[in-house]
């Protein structure tokens, strides 16, 4: 359409004068059609600013299109590359071709033209065009238009009117206008789209983050929180956000440190470990603070994040305490097996002595002499007490005959034994002691009633000693499940860290000069070998408590044992030693009872002797080289099963009986020895077979 207007130089458009009414009507048509392009595009660009969501931007457009300009259908189609598809966004009065429905790019008419040139195409006829068929009796005119982003062609503006080439230049221009409008529109939805899932994905993740999460601005206040933060804080979200501080006044150690603040203030990372106290229960937390700098360096604000160390450390415990226990029983199990090798060669000494020092003292009649010879018995006879010691403390003795015991019995028995030093010492020193006995049914346990109360006084002089300006000792006593427990707290200087790794180590003291470290070792292997625990909680100005716990059983459990001296009967007995001064003393002791005696220095030998002769009895060591005393045992009672068979040996202590047993072994005579025991021993072994 030709235009019949020009501007003047005040832009004024200056109709002629000598213009007809259609002139003047004409232009007066294009000023209004002028006017509805202008407010068709101002609605489109209202619609545009104002909405986001892509759905309803696109519904705004078709809406403006047929409202101001009449099209009878509007839609817009963007592509789906990856199907090779249009798909309708948005329609207007287009009831085949709703929002959603998908056509195939080689069905869709014009629109797959404008796709693959890029090009706007305009169908005047629908019916008669040959360059589209329609098989759905279509009639009017199409005129479509590209939506491009960045020079890609995303989708088509399309319209259409029931009539036969109802489309002009005009409606070309404007159709572009709008379809560069809708293309800016698309690209800042998919912009906003874009933004907003990331935005969705950065708020679930940071809300599934475990570690409380706090955000703050550069005046030091928090403007957000994750969901871990609020639920750490507790606080309404109100009084949260604008607030200096997550923890509620006075839970929090140290409330004056705070690691967001000194991260603003130096922009440097800041760590820090608390402790939170929300009513009884306790919580340790490490948190970490890092300034958040704007483009030219500056702190604007700051990230505070919040661990919660509570289980972390609790299970940290736990691990400590089984590793230490696991490095105590290596060191007892060394130094058992030291033990072990110790005992056998001083008992195998002291035997020697002491036997050969009673049978002089039975054959010399000088009172010097016998003076002498007494003297001599009894130091070996303490080296072997000794060297039991030893074994003690190494946990590789079993000889326990255990019995009931009542373990509060014990305890106030030890509380008594130990009244000297907490009261009648601590008065003579101006200071008080108390003793608080809390004991409850520990249920019956079997043990050693002495080596007990030497674990309790132990653990009660160590309180006391604690406690140089007085305090308090509770000790309490109760049954957990199937174990006893016994508990003995004091209210004294308590025990470092580091010194409670060691207070179980042989020869640690805390008490300088006054202290043999031996103590609690001790104390240790004798629970030990009650199948028991003892542990130990502690820390500096906060006292400590020993917890002992200890299987419980049933009183039929208990057997009594009896030792009762036999009357000497004459036997055949084959002695076995590959230590020959062991075997000349038995030989010569056994002799001097009337016995007849053979002594070998090996199993073998021993073994060939049997096949070759009858015994009574059978006496050997346990440990010697090749066929050592459980394979000689074994065969003897192969051979003769009626035949008794003594295990003399220096590690008799650390046998098990039921071993002993199904091994062939009838008794076990421990060395170092006495006379009047092996023959008395003897005596019984040989009478029990004659039965």
């Amino acid at each position: 359409m030709a235009s019949d207007y020009s501007k003047s130089s005040n832009d004024q458009v200056e109709v002629d004068e000598q213009s007809t009414d259609g002139d003047v009507l004409s232009v007066r048509q294009r000023l209004e059609e002028s006017v509805r392009e202008a407010t068709a595009l101002y609605r489109a660009s209202s619609a545009l600013s104002s909405d986001l969501d892509l759905d309803l931007l696109l519904d705004h457009i078709t809406e403006a299109l047929h409202e101001s300009f009449g099209y009878m259908t509007c839609r817009i189609l963007l592509v789906d590359r990856e199907r090779d598809e249009m798909v309708v966004k948005s329609d207007y009065q287009c009831a085949a071709q709703p929002s959603g429905f998908a056509l195939k790019l080689e069905e869709a008419g014009a629109i797959s033209t404008v796709i693959a040139t890029g090009e706007p195409v305009y169908v005047p006829d629908l019916a008669s065009d040959p360059r589209f068929n329609r098989s759905d009796g279509e009639t009017g005119s199409e005129l479509a238009v590209p939506l491009r982003i960045n020079n890609e062609v995303i989708g088509v503006l399309d319209v259409r009117s029931k009539e036969i080439d109802s489309f002009d230049e005009r409606d070309l221009r404007l159709l572009t206008s709008f379809a560069n409008n809708v293309s800016v529109a698309l690209r800042q939805a998919r912009l906003f789209n874009l933004i907003s899932k990331a935005k969705k994905e950065w708020e679930a993740t940071f809300d599934a983050i475990t570690d409380a999460i706090f955000i703050y601005d550069e005046s030091g206040r928090i403007i957000r929180a994750n969901k871990a933060g609020m639920e750490l804080s507790g606080l309404p979200i109100n009084e949260l956000l604008g607030s200096q501080s997550w923890a509620p006044s006075g839970t929090i150690s140290g409330e004056t440190l705070r690691p967001a603040h000194e991260a603003l203030k130096t922009g440097k990372r800041q760590t820090v470990e608390v402790e939170l106290a929300v009513g009884v229960a306790h919580r340790s937390l490490y948190i970490t603070a890092d300034p958040i700098f704007d483009e030219r360096e500056r702190a604007v604000g700051a990230v505070e994040t919040v661990r919660d160390m509570t289980a972390l450390k609790a299970a940290q415990k736990k691990v400590m305490e089984q590793q230490e226990r696991l490095a105590q029983s290596d060191k007892l199990r060394a130094l058992g097996e030291l033990a072990s090798g110790v005992a056998h060669d001083f008992n195998n000494i002291l035997s020697v002595i002491l036997g050969r020092a009673q049978m002089l003292q039975s054959q010399i009649t000088d009172e010097k002499i016998c003076r002498e010879l007494n003297i001599i018995a009894q130091a070996a006879y303490d080296g072997g007490r000794t060297v039991k010691r030893i074994q003690n403390f190494a946990r590789v003795r079993t000889d326990q005959d255990f019995e009931i015991v009542d373990l509060n019995a014990i305890l106030c028995e030890s509380v008594e034994i130990t009244r000297t030093r907490w009261k009648d010492d601590a008065d003579r020193a101006g200071i008080q002691i108390t003793v608080k006995l809390e004991l409850n049914d520990t249920g019956a346990v079997a043990g050693d009633p002495s080596e007990l109360r030497e674990v309790f006084v132990n653990m009660i002089i160590n309180a006391v000693d604690a406690m140089p300006a007085g305090g308090t000792i509770t000790i309490s006593s109760r049954q957990a499940g199937e174990m006893a427990q016994v508990t003995i707290s004091d209210t004294g200087q308590g025990i470092t860290g580091e010194d409670k790794g060691r207070i179980f180590d042989p020869f640690f003291t805390t008490k300088g000069i006054l202290g043999t470290g031996l103590g609690l070792s001790i104390s240790y292997g004798i629970i030990s070998r009650h199948n028991g625990q003892i542990e130990v909680e502690s820390a500096p100005g906060q006292g400590t408590t020993f917890t002992i716990t200890l299987p419980t059983t049933q009183a039929r459990d208990a057997e009594e044992t009896e030792s009762t001296a036999r009357p000497t009967v004459c036997a055949r007995i084959l002695v076995v030693d590959d230590d020959s001064t062991v075997r000349d003393l038995l030989y010569d002791m056994l002799r001097a009872f009337g016995h007849a005696v053979v002594a070998e220095e090996s199993g073998e030998a021993a073994i060939r002797r049997c096949l070759q002769e009858e015994f009574d009895l059978v006496m050997t060591d346990l440990g010697m080289p090749g066929m050592n005393g459980w394979e000689v045992a074994r065969a003897v009672k192969k051979q003769y099963p009626n035949v008794p068979v003594i295990m003399v040996t220096g590690w008799g202590v650390e046998l098990d009986k039921g071993h002993l047993a199904a091994n062939g072994v009838d008794m076990v005579i421990n060395k170092p020895f006495e006379v009047g025991q092996v023959i008395n021993c003897v005596a019984e072994v040989l009478e029990a077979a004659r039965k």
